[in-house]
C-alpha cells in the first residue's frame, strides 16, 4: 500500500522521457527526481543508497525483462534459477524466495504474503513503457513498512501523455524466441491522454549440465491500459490496469513413500492475473499536497507443488503539509486486505487452506532543516498492525550534509522487520524421502522429512547503520559510495526434531523440520559506482560491490538447527562495467561486462558475463539492433535449484530487435 510521491509530477517526468538521457549532463542526471522518499527529491539530495535505471539504460543494454534490468544496480545480485525463475536480492540473503526486498510497480506492491517474495515471471509489463526503475539499497521501512528490509525497487512507467503515438516492437532470438509488443496512445479530451498495449512472449528452455534441454520454456500473453488526466482545478488522476495469462514448465523432483522414492517429472505451471489501480493527487500553491491510491490485484498460480488464488485490495492516503519554518512533514494512512485459497490437491499443503489477512498502517516523517542548503535531519517511523505478530514500529533517522556544491554526505540508522508469511506459519511440505532402518516386525521403512510451518513464528529484525558520499568533481565525472553494517535477529531456521512412526499410508518414519526464529547474523560491506562521460558520444559506467555475511544459531536442547546459509548464497564481490558509444550514421555500440563471485552453497564458481548490442537508427522512426548475451560461455549455472527442481544453466543467446513508431 504505497503511493509514490510526486507520481503526478509529470512535467519533470515528461522532460526526462522526451530527452535523450545519453545527451543529458551528469548534473542533470543527479538532479533527476525520485519517488521513493514519497515526495519530490533529487538523487543527489536523497539520504539513502539510491540508484536509477533509466529507459535509455534498458534500451541500450538490450534488456527485455525487469529482473534482467536489476543486474545493472550495484549491490543487487540477480541470478537465473531456470528459464522462468530468478533469485534477486539486495545486500545478501539471496534465494528463490528472497524475502527482504520490497518490489513496487507504479507504487503497487507485488510482494506476495505466501512466501514474502516476488513471482518475477509475471512482472512482465511492456519494457518500452518503463520510464525508469528506482532502487534503494538498505531499509526503507519507515515509509514503506514491513519487508522493506534490505532494499526497495519501484518500477515507474511513463505517463500516457509521453506515449501519444503508436509503437511496434519485435524481438527474435535463439533463447527469446519471440517477444511481440504493440502499443497505441493518444489524447483523451482536452486535458487527458491514454495508451493501450498488448504483449506476447515465448522463451526457449535452458539446458542441464549435460547440455540437454531442461524442458523449462515459458509463454505469456498480456494486455493493459493507462489513462492520465488533469482537471480544471489542477487535480491529477491516473487509472491503469493489466491482464495476463501464461504457462511455463520445469524439471521437478518428486518424492514418494514407495519405490522409486525419487523421480523426475516435467511440471507445468499455469498463471493468470489482473490488476486495476487509480491514483489522485491535489497540490496547493503553498506546497501542500494530498494523494490517495486504490488498487485491486488478483493472482492465480497452479502447479504440482502448490496452487493459489489470491485477491488483494489496497488503499493508501498521504498528506504532505506546507513547509512550516524548518519543518517539512509528510504523513499517511493505509489498509490492505488479502485473501487466498491454496486448494486441496497440492503436494504442498497449507493448513488452513484459505486465509484472510488484514494490514493497517500509518507513518509520519519530518525533514528538519538544521542549516539552510547545508544540513538536514530526517526522522520518522512506520506503525503497522498485522494478523501474524500484531503491532510493529519501524523508526528511521537520517542526516544529510552538503559541505559544498556537488558534494553530499549522509548517514542513517534504521529498524526494519520482515513479518511472517503463510509458508512459515501454515505450510506442510515433503522435502526428502530416503530408505531408513529395519524395524523389528515391520522390516525396512522409508524416512520422510516434512517441513512444518510454525504458528508461533515471529518477525525477523534488522538494525541498519549506513554511511554514504556523493561527489561530482566535474561536469563529466561523478562518484557515489555507500557503506553499511546490518545486525539481524530472530532469523528463520529449520529445527529438526526426533523421528516418529507413522502407519499412513504405509509404515514409515517422519522426521519433522519446524521453522523457528533461532538464528542471528550480521553483514557489512560497501558499494561504489561511477559515471564518466569520456566524450560527447561515449559514456562509461562502473560499479563494485563487496559484502560479508555471518550467521549464528541458538541451539535448543535435543534439536538440530539447519541454517539457511545466507553467507553461502551471497557472492562476496560483484563488478560491472558499461559502455555506451554513439557511432556515425546513427549507429550505437553498447557493452556490459559483469563479474559475479562464487556461490559456495551450490558449488557455483565465479563467472564473467559479456553482453553486446549494435543498434541502427533507421529512417521513419525505425530502429534495428543485433545483440548477444552471456557471450563468454556456451552455458553456465547462476544459482541453485528451487526446492525440488532440477538444476539448469543459462545459455549464450543472440537476438534481433526491430521497433517502429507510427
Amino acid at each position: 500500500m504505497c503511493i509514490p510521491a510526486a507520481f503526478s509530477d509529470t512535467e519533470a517526468a515528461s522532460a526526462k522521457s522526451n530527452g535523450d538521457l545519453t545527451q543529458m549532463s551528469l548534473e542533470d542526471l543527479m538532479n533527476t527526481e525520485v519517488t521513493l522518499s514519497r515526495k519530490s527529491e533529487t538523487v543527489s539530495q536523497t539520504a539513502a543508497a539510491v540508484y536509477m535505471i533509466t529507459q535509455e539504460d534498458i534500451r541500450r543494454c538490450g534488456i527485455t525483462s525487469i529482473p534482467e534490468a536489476l543486474r545493472l544496480v550495484p549491490g543487487i545480485h540477480v541470478a537465473h534459477i531456470n528459464a522462468n525463475e530468478w533469485a534477486i536480492s539486495s545486500r545478501g540473503f539471496d534465494d528463490w524466495s528472497a524475502n527482504k526486498m520490497l518490489v513496487l510497480i507504479d507504487g503497487r506492491s507485488v510482494y506476495t504474503p505466501l512466501f514474502a517474495g516476488v513471482w518475477w515471471d509475471v512482472q512482465d509489463t511492456m519494457i518500452e513503457d518503463i520510464d525508469h526503475i528506482e532502487v534503494i539499497r538498505g531499509p526503507g521501512a519507515a515509509l514503506w513498512g514491513a519487508n522493506a528490509v534490505n532494499g526497495i525497487v519501484n518500477v515507474v512507467t511513463k505517463n500516457s501523455r509521453d506515449t501519444e503515438y503508436g509503437l511496434i516492437t519485435q524481438v527474435n532470438g535463439d533463447e527469446e524466441r519471440n517477444i511481440s509488443s504493440l502499443r497505441y496512445g493518444g489524447k483523451l479530451g482536452a486535458n487527458g491522454s491514454f495508451r493501450v498495449y498488448a504483449k506476447s512472449t515465448n522463451h526457449n528452455s535452458f539446458v542441464t549440465s549435460t547440455d540437454h534441454s531442461a524442458d523449462d520454456p515459458w509463454d505469456q500473453s498480456r494486455a493493459g491500459f493507462r489513462m492520465d488526466t488533469k482537471t480544471a482545478a489542477g487535480d491529477a488522476l491516473t487509472f491503469q490496469g493489466d491482464f495476463y495469462k501464461g504457462s511455463e514448465s520445469r524439471g521437478l523432483g518428486v518424492y514418494s513413500l514407495t519405490a522409486p522414492l525419487y523421480s523426475e517429472v516435467i511440471d507445468q505451471t499455469n498463471v493468470a492475473g489482473k490488476n486495476l489501480m487509480t491514483r489522485w493527487e491535489r497540490k496547493s500553491a503553498q506546497g501542500a499536497s494530498s494523494a490517495i491510491q486504490l488498487y485491486y490485484d488478483r493472482t492465480q498460480r497452479h502447479d504440482d507443488l502448490h496452487a493459489e488464488t489470491r485477491d488483494t485490495f489496497d488503499m493508501d492516503f498521504q498528506r504532505h503539509l506546507a513547509p512550516m519554518g524548518k519543518h517539512d512533514i509528510i504523513w499517511g494512512l493505509g489498509y490492505r486486505y488479502s485473501t487466498d485459497n491454496t486448494g486441496t490437491d497440492s503436494i504442498t499443503i497449507f493448513n488452513p487452506s484459505s486465509r484472510t489477512d488484514h494490514l493497517a498502517s500509518a507513518f509520519v516523517q519530518d525533514d528538519i532543516t538544521l542549516k539552510e542548503n547545508r544540513l538536514r535531519l530526517t526522522i520518522g517511523s512506520k506503525f503497522e498492525h498485522n494478523d501474524y505478530t500484531g503491532y510493529e514500529i519501524q523508526p528511521n533517522l537520517r542526516l544529510l550534509w552538503t559541505p559544498k556544491e556537488r558534494h553530499t554526505a549522509w548517514m542513517s540508522i534504521a529498524r526494519a522487520v520482515r513479518t511472517p508469511t503463510r509458508a512459515e506459519q501454515d505450510v506442510q511440505y515433503t522435502t526428502n524421502v530416503m530408505m531408513g532402518p529395519v524395524i523389528q516386525g515391520i522390516g525396512r521403512v522409508p524416512i520422510q522429512t516434512i517441513l512444518y510451518g510454525n504458528p508461533d513464528f515471529q518477525d525477523e529484525y534488522l538494525t541498519a547503520y549506513e554511511l554514504g558520499y556523493r561527489v561530482q568533481p566535474s561536469n563529466r565525472l561523478s562518484f557515489d559510495a555507500a557503506t553499511f553494517y546490518d545486525v539481524y535477529d530472530d532469523l528463520r531456521v529449520a529445527t529438526i526434531g526426533s523421528p516418529t512412526m507413522s502407519f499412513t499410508p504405509i509404515p514409515h518414519l517422519v522426521a519433522p523440520a519446524i521453522l523457528t526464529n533461532r538464528s542471528y547474523g550480521e553483514s557489512y560491506g560497501g558499494e561504489i559506482s561511477s559515471n564518466w562521460r569520456a566524450s560527447d558520444n561515449w559514456r562509461l559506467s562502473a560499479a563494485y560491490t563487496w559484502i560479508r555475511i555471518s550467521t549464528g544459531l541458538r541451539e535448543l536442547p535435543g534439536y538440530t538447527l539447519i541454517s539457511e546459509g545466507a553467507n553461502l548464497t551471497t557472492p562476496r564481490n560483484l563488478v560491472q562495467l558499461r559502455s555506451y558509444l554513439d557511432l556515425p550514421k546513427s549507429m550505437e555500440l553498447d557493452t556490459v561486462l559483469i563479474y559475479v563471485d562464487c556461490v559456495p552453497l551450490y558449488d557455483i564458481p565465479s563467472y564473467w558475463r559479456l553482453d553486446l548490442r549494435l543498434g541502427w537508427g533507421l529512417h521513419n522512426n525505425r530502429e534495428l539492433s543485433l545483440g548477444g548475451t552471456n557471450l563468454l560461455s556456451t552455458h553456465h549455472r547462476e544459482f541453485g535449484a528451487k526446492m525440488s527442481e532440477v538444476p539448469t544453466e543459462v545459455e549464450r543467446s543472440l537476438y534481433l530487435n526491430l521497433s517502429q513508431q507510427f
